[in-house]
């Protein structure tokens, strides 16, 4: 009996060391240490007999190249990518969740799935329902329900949500230097009562645990930091790609938020980074994320994308103790037969968000057409010809235009402004056609307005740039209109005309008594851009500025006229192409991504981010990309805190910009124009010369190089490094500093030239 049991005892432990093997082949490294990764194999950490069996992850070498090795789990799609250079593993879902023990229940769930699917059911395309949430961990790995293909550089994983009936296919595969995550979008299906709204793409891809040290990247305006770690519970980071969907009618607005220009975002994770490249789709998508605290272990950042457009409208607006929102689907969004995602992983020398800014420059120069614009430094002023102010006659209101900088005067202030030593001069010159600065229709003709001056003013201004070689942006919308065709108009999904508004800075709500101004469908846009160009080119000006039309993107929704984001940005493409094979050269303000390798120059370029409680640190990711490639300018000198844009625009290279008129501001009371106080020209002209003075002489130095290092010394100081080892250093502080043995003013800036 006793030898029985002996035998059973040994049996036992021999069972328990097989299965402790058997669980040990999904076990790995740490990869925390890239030095220790070198030879590493994926592996998962935290696993006991104890652990469910769809929390397995069994990773297996699918296919290398020169740079990177991809492994998967052939059973649940989960994968890791292997960096050769630097050894660092990169996780598409954390390969410590078994030992988190922050984050809680669905959001536990969300960090070890590859997909978030938002979605409605078919009797709720008009309801008063938002979308419910699934994920593939809960949805498709627990109910075994995915199914894996090895591909010739990949993998295809099919994700099938049995209980909602939708499939959703998705490849993963490695192309020469980056991996490739490809929604076939095309190909999802939905057999049941349940429709897809958004999808969420790999919501944890290289997400940094609650040890880690490093930083998210948002390209929140002109970018911001998110620090590993931080402990602010603030909710999660959800901002359209090029800005908010203008469609959306907002009966408040708080404030105005800076929008996302670029579509990337990345992540530094113990001193190995990653960028990712929105490269199909980007038009729908949206940038996702999340930091650590105590409610979420993992700082992780990703992108969704709007596969179905939901319209809000609120029922018994004017009765607060009913008020009820009523949502409204639209048809299948995404037209891009997929949505496509670049991961590139960096280097530890390029593991920074100025190596992400570097990567993503080389990726617009190879990819979409950027080239450098070979100029020189200029100084640049926003001069308003004319607006329109409400007023009335025996009862009858009417919109009343009034005269701010005639044609002639526009030549006096540029010559006040060649007087102070200012040569090189940009102007863009608004409302100084009979559209108005705010157009009443859309202008389908370039026509110089008589209160200013007439043609033959016009012209004899025109003669009077060529000959001093200043460059006059006559500057036209072709978006934003008051009056026209409904037709023309972008219509919400319930058939209402969309108008933008503004806004009460004080109390966010629309201003009483000021029309709003309608978007132009993007047919209507590109109609009208054709005639305009013809008429524009009579002029026989080499210059124009399109000021709306690389900063905004939205749809149109109602069925008569539906439209999609992608549509407007293609339409948006085509014009800006027209225009360029024209021979114009082309001014922008702000600037979308896929609007800047058209620009000569990009006007007003962010140089601030929103300023969301969950940012630890403001960069200027944006100026990064394109210092050096194509000519920028800052805010306006005279908005907001006119020394701190002034030192921004030092920090980062760019050239000053000022707006003006002739008249006294105070003209501008009760127009959509009354922010524009002290801007006559006489009043900050002083000013400006001191200004140029004191930085025109470095511009020349910087001007043309690119940005190859930027950094945070220290509370309130930055350090820019620029091609050929010149240094600027800004401090934003009140006293003085002294770094790398170079003392930096209060509110001043130094500059250090040489390695």
């Amino acid at each position: 009996m006793n030898k029985t049991n002996h035998l059973k005892q040994i049996l036992a432990l021999f069972l328990l060391i097989c299965v402790s093997a058997c669980l040990n082949s999904a076990v790995a490294v740490d990869n925390r240490d890239s030095d220790s990764d070198a030879g590493a194999f994926p592996q998962q950490l935290g696993i006991d007999e104890w652990v469910d069996e769809t929390f397995l992850i069994r990773y297996e070498e699918v296919v290398q190249n020169e740079i990177n090795i991809l492994y998967a789990d052939m059973k649940n799609g989960i994968f890791a990518v292997k960096n050769k250079a630097s050894g660092k593993i990169w996780y598409s879902t954390p390969n410590d969740s078994q030992l988190d023990e922050w984050s809680k229940g669905p959001r536990k769930m969300l960090m070890r799935s590859q997909l978030a699917v938002q979605y409605i059911y078919r009797g709720d395309q008009l309801s008063m329902s938002q979308p419910e949430e699934a994920n593939s961990q809960a949805g498709c790995v627990s109910n075994d329900t995915v199914n894996v293909k090895k591909l010739k550089n990949g993998i295809r994983v099919v994700y099938d949500f049995t209980e909602l009936d939708i499939i959703i296919p998705v490849e993963y595969t490695l192309e020469k230097d980056y991996l490739n995550a490809s929604v076939m979008v095309r190909e999802i299906q939905e057999k049941g009562d349940c429709l897809v709204t958004s999808i969420q793409l790999l919501p944890s891809f290289g997400a940094g645990n609650w040890e880690d040290e490093g930083y998210l990247l948002i390209p929140d305006g002109c970018g911001a930091l998110v620090r590993y770690n931080s402990g602010k519970n603030v909710g999660t980071y959800d901002k359209p790609v090029y800005g908010d969907e203008l469609s959306t009618v907002e009966e408040y607005k708080e404030r105005r938020w800076e929008s996302v220009r670029l579509p990337v975002f990345g992540a530094v994770n113990n001193g190995n980074g990653f960028l990712g490249i929105i490269t199909q789709g980007e038009a729908e998508a949206s940038i996702v994320g999340v930091n650590g605290h105590e409610e979420s272990g993992y700082n992780a950042v990703s992108s969704r994308f709007t596969y179905r457009s939901l319209s809000k409208m609120i029922l018994f607006s004017q009765n607060w103790d009913n008020r009820q929102p009523l949502y409204r689907s639209s048809d299948i969004y995404l037209k891009s037969q997929t949505y496509q995602v670049r991961y590139y992983f960096l280097n530890a020398k390029n593991s920074s968000y100025t190596g992400m800014a570097t990567r993503y420059r080389k990726y617009l120069t190879e990819e979409k057409g950027l080239r450098k614009q070979n100029k020189t430094p200029a100084i640049n002023l926003d001069l308003y010809g004319s607006v329109e102010k409400p007023t009335s006659f025996f009862g009858i209101k009417y919109m009343k235009k009034l005269s701010l900088t005639t044609y002639q005067q526009a030549e006096e202030n540029i010559e006040k402004l060649r007087s102070a030593g200012m040569s090189s001069i940009h102007i863009r010159y608004l409302g100084w056609q009979n559209a108005g600065a705010l157009n009443a229709r859309l202008p389908r003709k370039a026509s110089p307005m008589s209160i200013l001056g007439g043609k033959t003013k016009w012209k004899a201004l025109l003669n009077f740039a060529v000959k001093n070689e200043v460059e006059l942006y006559p500057d036209t919308d072709l978006i934003l209109h008051r009056e026209g065709a409904s037709k023309d108009a972008v219509k919400t999904a319930f058939g209402k005309t969309v108008y933008q508004q503004d806004y009460l800075r004080s109390v966010g709500a629309v201003k009483l008594g000021v029309e709003g101004l309608r978007l132009a469908t993007p047919v209507a846009a590109e109609s009208v851009a054709d005639k305009y160009l013809r008429s524009f080119q009579k002029m026989h000006c080499p210059t124009i500025s399109l000021s709306t039309i690389g900063d905004r993107l939205y749809s149109s929704l109602s069925s008569r006229s539906f439209s999609t984001r992608e549509d407007m940005q293609q339409s948006v493409l085509r014009i800006l192409d027209t225009y360029k094979a024209a021979g114009l050269e082309i001014m922008l303000e702000q600037a979308n991504a896929y609007a800047v390798p058209y620009a000569s120059k990009i006007i007003n370029a962010p140089s601030s981010c929103s300023g969301y409680d969950m940012f630890d640190e403001e960069i200027p990711f944006y100026q990064i990309v394109f210092h050096g490639i194509v000519p920028m300018t800052s805010a306006p000198m005279l908005q907001s805190d006119s020394r701190v844009n002034f030192l921004k625009t030092v920090e980062t290279g760019s050239e000053l910009l000022y707006a003006g008129i002739h008249n006294h501001s105070s003209v501008l009371t009760d127009t959509r124009f009354d922010h524009l106080y002290s801007t006559t020209v006489s009043f900050w002209l002083e000013d400006a010369e001191e200004q140029y003075i004191q930085y025109h002489p470095i511009l020349e130095k910087i001007y043309g190089m690119q940005i190859v290092a930027h950094e945070t010394l220290r509370d309130y100081v930055t350090q820019t490094t620029f091609e050929g080892g010149i240094r600027v250093y800004v401090n934003y502080g009140d006293q003085a500093v002294t770094v790398n043995k170079m003392t930096v003013p209060p509110m001043g800036f130094a500059i250090a030239e040489g390695e």
